[in-house]
């Protein structure tokens, strides 16, 4: 059983408009000590409004790392990746980043995205960027953020 700690917040201002205060969260699994890092993003702008983005999208990236976290190198890829995708998401306000997870040898990114056709087109024009990355993704909908507010209401403060 896993069981999400809140671990400290860090106050980032990201280019969306309508995203603004972030926070990192473990979760540690009590029999093996393997650790899920977790970035999240905590506060919206009061102005942000949820039903314009309906589908929830998780884009998941395996990998074979050192006690389920990925090695400098790998880490180092994935962060240039989700740099590449955000402005393209962000430009027309297409998706909203909502939580990044690490750990058990897996990254999920998970967005809310007013048209997953929309954040198709974005994702494939990102991955031109990159060779052969090993990248996952699953739309479903989602317009009342319930995957979100779960994992809120995990995270233990």
């Amino acid at each position: 059983m896993l069981k999400i700690l809140f671990c400290f917040s860090a106050f980032i201002i990201i280019p969306n408009a309508s995203a603004q205060i972030w926070a990192t969260a473990t979760s540690k699994h009590r029999t093996n000590d393997s650790v899920i890092v977790f970035r999240y993003l905590k506060e919206f702008k009061n102005s942000y409004n949820i039903k314009q983005y309906p589908d929830q999208v998780t884009l998941t990236w395996t990998y074979f790392g050192n006690k389920g976290m990925p090695s400098t190198d790998e880490r180092v890829k994935m962060d240039k990746f989700e740099d590449t995708l955000l402005p393209l998401l962000d430009k027309d306000n297409l998706a909203t980043l909502t939580i990044v997870s690490t750990g058990n040898n897996v990254r999920e990114w998970k967005y809310y995205a007013k048209s997953s056709s929309s954040f198709k087109r974005k994702l494939n024009l990102a991955l031109k960027e990159f060779s052969d990355l090993p990248i996952e993704f699953q739309i479903s909908p989602d317009p009342e953020w319930t995957v979100y507010k779960n994992f809120k209401a995990a995270v233990k403060e």
